[in-house]
C-alpha cells in the first residue's frame, strides 16, 4: 500500500482509512468494503449507520493479500482488490468526498471491474443502512429523513448503471438501501464502471437541494481518474 500526503482530510493507516473535516467524518475498513463509510459524523451529529458499502456478490474480502494497492489522492480514497480464483475479476473502488457550499457532504463511490478471463459476469452489491425512513422516491433516487435530527440523506445510482434495488426495514427506524449492480457479460481487458452518489444535507429544503445535486450526477461523464 502507498500513502499520499496530498489530502488534508483522508488518513490511511494499514487497512483503516479516516475522513475528517468540520462538516463530515467517516471511517472505512479496507478489509470490509461492504460496510462502506461508517462511524459517520455530519455537522455535529453522530450517525449510527453506514453508507455506500461495496461487496462482490457471494464473496467476502478475506485478507490483506487481496488488496493490491490503496492510497489517498485529494478527495479520493482508492482501493484496488486483485483478481482471485473465487472472484474472477479485479475490483477498484473510489470513495470520493466533497463538501459543498450548502453544508452538504457529497459522497461518490466509483466502482471499476476488469477481468483477465475471456469472459465473466461480475455482480456487485452496494448498500447503505441509516437510522432514517424513506421520505420520497424520485428519478431513481431515494430521500431518507431522520425525524429526530436535522439531517437528511439522498442517494442515486447513475442512470447508466441502474440495476435491481431493494429497500428493507430491518428494525424500527432503520432503512437499508440495497443495489444489485452489474451481472452482465464482461470480456477480457474491458473496464466496466458503476457509480452511486450519496448526499448528507440539511433537512430544511432537502428535497429541492437533493434534486439539484443529483441531477448533475446524472449528466456527468465517467471520471477520467478511474
Amino acid at each position: 500500500m502507498t500513502q499520499s500526503n496530498d489530502s488534508a482530510c483522508w488518513t490511511l493507516q494499514a487497512h483503516n482509512a479516516t475522513f475528517d473535516s468540520p462538516e463530515f467524518s467517516a471511517c472505512v475498513d479496507l478489509l470490509d468494503p461492504g460496510q462502506g463509510l461508517s462511524k459517520l459524523g455530519y455537522n455535529g451529529s453522530s450517525i449510527q449507520g453506514s453508507v455506500l458499502g461495496v461487496a462482490p456478490n457471494k464473496h467476502a474480502i478475506g485478507s490483506l493479500d487481496e488488496i493490491a494497492d490503496a492510497y489517498v489522492r485529494s478527495a479520493d480514497l482508492v482501493v484496488c482488490y486483485a483478481q482471485t480464483e473465487s472472484r474472477p475479476y479485479a475490483l477498484q473502488v473510489y470513495w470520493r468526498v466533497n463538501i459543498e457550499k450548502q453544508r452538504t457532504a457529497q459522497v461518490d463511490v466509483i466502482i471499476s471491474v476488469q477481468t483477465r478471463l475471456l469472459e465473466s459476469f461480475p455482480n456487485i452489491v452496494a448498500s447503505t443502512s441509516l437510522p432514517a425512513a424513506v421520505h420520497q422516491n424520485f428519478s431513481e433516487a431515494n430521500l431518507l429523513r431522520n425525524g429526530e435530527s436535522d439531517w437528511s440523506y439522498a442517494e442515486s445510482v447513475h442512470p447508466e448503471d441502474t440495476g435491481e434495488q431493494k429497500i428493507e426495514s430491518n428494525s424500527p427506524g432503520q432503512t437499508t438501501l440495497i443495489n444489485q449492480l452489474g451481472g452482465q457479460f464482461l470480456e477480457k481487458g474491458v473496464i466496466r464502471r458503476l457509480r452511486i452518489r450519496g448526499l448528507f444535507l440539511p433537512s430544511e429544503n432537502d428535497a429541492q437541494l437533493a434534486r439539484k445535486l443529483l441531477a448533475t450526477h446524472a449528466t456527468e461523464e465517467p471520471p477520467l481518474t478511474v
